[in-house]
This record gives C-alpha cells, sequence and structure tokens, in this order.
C-alpha cells in the first residue's frame, strides 16, 4: 500500500521529474520530421508512436496518482475536520464525499485577493481554510525547532560547500547533494539534445 509520503514523492520526484523531459523529447522529436527521411519516414514514424506512447502512459499515471492524493486528502481532512469544534462538520464531511479533484486554479490565491477566507459564506471552505491555517501553524513550529538544531550544528561548519553537488569539473551545480543527481543530469540531457540539433543541422542551444 502507498504510503501519503510514497504518493506525494512519486508525483513531485518521478512524474514531476520524467514527464517534462519527455514532453521535451517529444516536441523536439516532432520538430524534426522535416528531416525524417533521413531515418526513412516509417522509423520516424515508428519512433515518434514509441515516444507518444510513453508520454500518454506517464500522464495517465500522474493523473491516477493525483487521484490517490485527492482520496487520501479527502480522507484525513474529514476525520481532521470531526476532530474540530466547527459548526458546519456535516456539510464539510459531505462536501469532501463529493467528487473533489484537483485543479490548476487555486481558488486560496484569488479568494486572498478580495476577501478574509475565514469570512467566505461557503461553510465547507471556511472550514477548509481553519484546517488549513492549523497545519501552517504546525509546520512553522516544526520548521523553526528545526532551523534552530541546524543553527547549531552550523556552527561547527566552516565552508557549506560540500553541500552541494558539483560536475565533472568541480564546480558546483546549484543543487544540493542528493540521491538524484540533477546537476548532471540536465548537463547531460543539454549535451545529448544540442548533439542532435548539429546532427540534423540545427543551432545548438546555448
Amino acid at each position: 500500500m502507498l504510503t501519503d509520503e510514497r504518493i506525494h514523492s512519486l508525483d513531485r520526484n518521478y512524474f514531476g521529474f520524467y514527464n517534462p523531459v519527455i514532453k521535451d523529447i517529444k516536441d523536439i522529436y516532432t520538430q524534426l520530421e522535416p528531416f525524417s527521411e533521413i531515418i526513412d519516414k516509417d522509423t520516424y514514424r515508428s519512433i515518434g508512436d514509441l515516444l507518444n506512447s510513453c508520454n500518454n502512459i506517464l500522464e495517465f499515471s500522474r493523473y491516477n496518482l493525483r487521484r490517490m492524493q485527492v482520496e487520501n486528502y479527502k480522507q484525513i481532512l474529514a476525520e481532521k475536520a470531526i476532530n474540530t469544534n466547527s459548526e458546519y462538520i456535516e456539510e464539510m464531511v459531505d462536501y469532501l464525499k463529493g467528487d473533489v479533484m484537483s485543479t490548476d486554479k487555486d481558488i486560496w490565491s484569488i479568494t486572498r485577493l478580495f476577501m478574509s477566507p475565514d469570512k467566505v459564506n461557503d461553510k465547507a471552505l471556511k472550514t477548509l481554510y481553519q484546517l488549513v491555517q492549523e497545519a501552517e501553524n504546525n509546520k512553522a513550529l516544526r520548521v523553526y525547532e528545526k532551523a534552530i538544531k541546524l543553527n547549531e550544528i552550523a556552527k561547527g561548519i566552516s565552508s557549506f560547500k560540500d553541500l552541494y553537488e558539483v560536475d565533472d569539473n568541480g564546480k558546483t551545480t546549484g543543487y544540493l547533494v542528493r540521491d538524484k543527481q540533477y546537476g548532471k543530469f540536465h548537463k547531460q540531457y543539454n549535451d545529448f539534445l544540442n548533439k542532435l540539433r548539429i546532427q540534423f543541422g540545427m543551432t545548438p542551444n546555448d
């Protein structure tokens, strides 16, 4: 069973990383259609179909993963709502039981432009805002506690360079050290794309 943390990690670190890469490759490959005769049109079309399939599988998988996120978050919020003193608990739970799905439109940022979110007429949203505020306050406390610990550790460090990933020439890439070497990957990825551009007579990117 996928935990909420694992689902979030997959969405952000796996699909959030590879989906744009595959889409970029597909889009660039599509631009090479005028040169398709170089490798044979049928071969070009087969490769294009494969890239489209990969892109569609990744997008569909991420969509379903986000559906799982929404269902999990709905259950968590409903459980949290029951433990609050809100007078709108029943409406809140009914709201969460509905077909709620994530959207690119952030209602919170729009609401904040015109009014205080805790003054909105929608009782369910008002309760959601209270829960979000509670989570924000808890997060701020945890960040503060962690910052205090890190500050104590930092007092004994003379250089923070070792915290950053370096490329093959020993220069920092701007990314913190982690399992995935993002800086090296992006450089190799751009170098690969530029080689393709040169191969097909196109101007390489800077």
